[in-house]
């Protein structure tokens, strides 16, 4: 697969993006279009704290592959070096490996950008093709019963170099502040 780009998600994207979300899937597990515009008003006013963890930073990002929109990430990085993250893959893209190569393409850019040595997302208990997705990227789950919310939560570390984590590197015991907190998913904007 050609190398996965990424470009800022900025409202110039939102057209690109906006009709993934009147996808069926899409919309059962995310919801509609207020997603990807949710996602822009926290990008422009990132909060402070999320579940007790101190924001330092709110991202959106458009993974590009050969130029085209493959799928749009969201990310909030913690002031202790994790970071929650969200994936919607373009209905399009899917079962092609795009969303993997989302993931592990960010993990990248997180640890080599934003110092990121862990990222940290969850996904609902009934969701077979994101458990998929993100057990293929390198993910291992925290625990195998969901959490209060229906989550099942997965953790990606990272190496200091920005690469992936060797695989089941993610360690099941230490959890950390995000963790701790169901997560932190960023895929629930507020």
């Amino acid at each position: 697969m050609t190398p996965i780009d990424f470009r800022p998600f900025t409202p110039d994207l939102l057209a690109a993006v906006a009709p993934w979300f009147d996808d069926a899937e899409t919309a059962r597990w995310l919801g509609g279009r207020e997603w990807p515009e949710n996602l822009l008003r926290l990008i422009a006013d990132p909060p402070r704290e999320h579940r007790g963890s101190g924001v330092r930073e709110r991202a959106g990002w458009v993974a590009m592959l050969d130029r085209e929109p493959v799928a749009l990430i969201d990310t909030e990085v913690y002031v202790d070096g994790t970071a929650a993250v969200a994936l919607v893959v373009a209905p399009a893209q899917r079962r092609r490996g795009a969303g993997v190569a989302a993931l592990a393409a960010i993990g990248e850019l997180l640890a080599r950008t934003r110092g990121v040595d862990v990222l940290v997302g969850g996904v609902e208990q009934h969701n077979d093709a994101s458990h998929r997705c993100v057990k293929a990227a390198g993910f291992v789950a925290v625990a195998d019963d969901p959490d209060e919310e229906g989550f099942i939560n997965y953790v990606l570390r990272l190496d200091p170099a920005g690469a992936r984590g060797a695989s089941g590197s993610a360690r099941r015991s230490a959890r950390t502040p995000a963790e701790r907190s169901s997560a932190s998913r960023p895929d629930r904007p507020r």
